[in-house]
């Protein structure tokens, strides 16, 4: 069997992490203990998360080469994906959305022109978030959002995200043509629904994993792949950095922890 492929557009950062034993209030100026160092950017923390979580811990040595030298002392290696990455994303790329940029008769013509390819499913994790042309949501397959995200790109201010609105949003998202919602809730988990931080880029990549995964067998179960997406931010958050807490698919296994289940 081919295999498949996930493309992921998003930022490649070098993080700066200051220590304190507080947060400052408004204006004050507080003395760090400590400043950290740590590759970061929702699309390399993505892209660690959807290989990482489809993939056991690898177990492997120093081949004492002429290619060691990619290897720092600590064993990490170094941040040679941005050699892979970055050309990936050029001028030819966003041409059709230059052309797109006139009025909004132009627009709506684009729109047609270059509409998403049917046979390609699109996964939205919008951050920053801003509202989007409600033609635009029939080519989404997934919206991944928090919070905050969900009162954006549904007109909402961010109070009137809560748990009571939580289905009436994603009902709307599913009537404007989006295939499945999940909006993520911090330690709350997350309320999904479909038409039958860093915690969030690695949820953003275990979902997609296991969606594909999932749709290779034949089968699609939003409830397992958000349940194993949370499993995989819970792991995230327990170390400092972006990257170095992203869990691989064995360390999700062997996670257990209680959750609850609106379905019971």
């Amino acid at each position: 069997m081919a295999p498949k492929t996930i493309s992921i557009t998003g930022g490649l950062d070098y993080d700066l992490i200051v220590i304190a034993n507080r947060i400052p209030d408004g204006g004050e100026s507080l003395l760090a203990n400590e400043c950290l160092e740590a590759l970061g950017g929702k699309g390399a923390n993505s892209a660690i998360s959807t290989y990482r979580t489809c993939h056991k811990r690898p177990i492997g040595f120093d081949s004492q080469d002429k290619n060691e030298d990619v290897l720092e002392e600590s064993g990490k290696p170094k941040p040679v994906v941005w050699q892979c990455l970055q050309p990936l994303i050029t001028k030819t790329t966003f041409k059709p959305l230059r052309r797109t940029a006139g009025d909004r008769r132009r627009r709506r013509r684009a729109d047609d022109r270059y509409g998403w390819p049917s046979r390609i499913d699109f996964l939205l994790n919008a951050a920053p978030a801003s509202p989007v042309t409600k033609r635009t949501y029939r080519y989404i397959t997934h919206l991944l959002v928090n919070e905050s995200e969900a009162a954006a790109m549904s007109n909402r201010v961010r109070d009137e995200v809560r748990q009571e609105t939580w289905p009436i949003i994603a009902q709307e998202f599913l009537n404007w043509g989006v295939k499945n919602v999940v909006i993520t809730l911090g330690a709350k988990g997350a309320y999904y629904a479909n038409a039958s931080c860093r915690a969030g880029d690695t949820f953003t990549g275990a979902y997609a994993s296991n969606y594909l995964r999932q749709k290779t067998a034949g089968d699609w179960n939003i409830r397992a792949a958000v349940v194993r997406a949370n499993k995989a931010a819970a792991i995230t958050i327990e170390k400092l950095g972006a990257q170095a807490g992203i869990p691989w698919a064995d360390e999700i296994d062997r996670f257990d922890a209680p959750f609850n289940d609106p379905a019971v």
